[in-house]
């Protein structure tokens, strides 16, 4: 019995501490726009941009591929099964619910992670074991300030207009689906969803997704940082980043999504 609760304080407590330095890398990176951004603006706007590009505008075309099949599947799935069982007039809800609010921001991150995560995590860590970010700081030019801030900022912004790609090609492919199925007009198939999106969900997708882009580039840095002087700790490092961001993001998606509805029975 006591060797099981001192395995379960040893995890507890590397768990904390793997979250304390999450954290602690985390408001390092975000106060370093406010204290060093007048340093080298036009360089730090270019890698903020670089970042935005590789992780959100090279992204589109996935991203619009998979928001199709993400939409039409479940626009099937509610023009054939929901009839069945009275919910015909729900359509608009479940759009609302299964895309803008859950799959919406969720499948982004998952796209976000596997493409831009890992490369970030591959790319620091081949510096790191190169001794570059070690260069950096004897030069007198914060690592942090010029590799994490950028990927904060740029994964941030890219979480946020993917999931806007994603929504809409989403729901346009729903409706291609819905008028071929059913021949739904356009027109009703907007209502319905107008009629059920709010101002609330908006906002806490939007949420979402800027929680999601700190967690997967902070984590993805914070790995990559962590990495000794060898490159085979590089691609064990991208795993564990992979994985983690893909745990912390599910975690996160639950807890918004428990106080959100919490707060709505409530009222």
């Amino acid at each position: 019995m006591l060797s099981v609760l001192s395995f379960l304080g040893s995890k507890v407590l590397i768990l904390t501490g793997y979250i304390m330095g999450l954290a602690v890398l985390f408001f390092e990176a975000l106060s370093s726009i406010f204290k060093n951004w007048s340093k080298n603006r036009i360089t730090l706007k270019n890698d903020v941009m670089f970042q935005v590009l590789f992780t959100g505008v090279e992204a589109v075309p996935l991203v619009s591929i998979i928001g199709l099949m993400v939409g039409s599947i479940i626009i099937i799935q509610s023009t054939t099964l929901a009839p069945k069982f009275g919910a015909g007039e729900f359509l608009g809800k479940i759009m609302v619910i299964g895309i803008i609010r859950e799959l919406g921001p969720l499948v982004t991150a998952f796209i976000v992670i596997g493409r831009s995560g890992a490369a970030l995590s591959t790319y620091l860590g081949n510096m790191k074991v190169a001794n570059e970010l070690d260069a950096l700081e004897v030069m007198g030019i914060d690592p942090i300030h010029v590799r994490v801030m950028p990927a904060l900022l740029g994964f941030v912004i890219s979480m946020l207009g993917l999931m806007f790609v994603f929504d809409t090609i989403a729901i346009l492919g729903g409706f291609l689906f819905s008028a071929i199925i059913v021949s739904l007009p356009f027109s009703v198939f907007l209502q319905m969803i107008l009629a059920e999106l709010s101002t609330i969900d908006i906002v806490i997708s939007s949420i979402k997704c800027i929680l999601f882009g700190s967690i997967i580039s902070v984590v993805s840095c914070h790995h990559a940082m962590s990495i000794g002087y060898s490159f085979q700790e590089v691609p064990q490092a991208t795993i564990k980043a992979v994985v983690n961001s893909i745990i912390f993001s599910v975690f996160v998606n639950t807890i918004v999504t428990l106080i959100f509805y919490a707060n709505l029975l409530s009222g």
